[in-house]
């Protein structure tokens, strides 16, 4: 009886854990991307052309104009501020990209959880087809793809 306490309160002890780094992503990763989005709307500054094609080039071309437009470029975990490493306690670390448009943010790399955890965080409810946060599952892995449009 003893045994499973202790594992139920350390399987919940885990999952909090792991929603807390949820939580610390979305407010110190996804929202200054948002901010930085919106104050390149109000300074009316250009952002360069999206193609779809090389992601890492196009978030590089970002990055330089927010810093020549005195913006400032959000922080990551990571010397790339566009690339985020999620370490969790249950399950492998989240390798996530960031793709920032003047009006949404795409994630890519995002686990189910976390990926309907950030659902919770921005529409208030469970819905990935549905609201400003939408997801869908990768064709590629066992990871989704997260498409938050901004508030306008």
């Amino acid at each position: 009886m003893y045994t499973g306490l202790i594992v139920a309160t350390l399987w919940a002890g885990a999952n909090i854990i792991n929603y807390v780094a949820d939580l610390r992503f979305y407010k110190r990763c996804m929202t200054p991307w948002e901010t930085a989005a919106e104050a390149c709307k109000v300074g009316d500054i250009t952002w360069p052309s999206f193609t779809g094609n090389d992601l890492k080039k196009y978030m590089d071309r970002v990055s330089s104009m927010m810093k020549s437009s005195q913006l400032g470029v959000p922080e990551s975990n990571t010397n790339i501020p566009y690339i985020y490493i999620e370490k969790r306690i249950t399950g492998p670390e989240q390798k996530i990209f960031l793709v920032c448009l003047p009006d949404r943010l795409i994630i890519y790399g995002f686990s189910a959880k976390t990926i309907n955890h950030h659902d919770k965080f921005i529409d208030q409810r469970l819905n990935l087809t549905r609201g400003f946060f939408q997801g869908k599952p990768d064709k590629e892995n066992n990871t989704f793809t997260g498409i938050w449009k901004f508030h306008k």
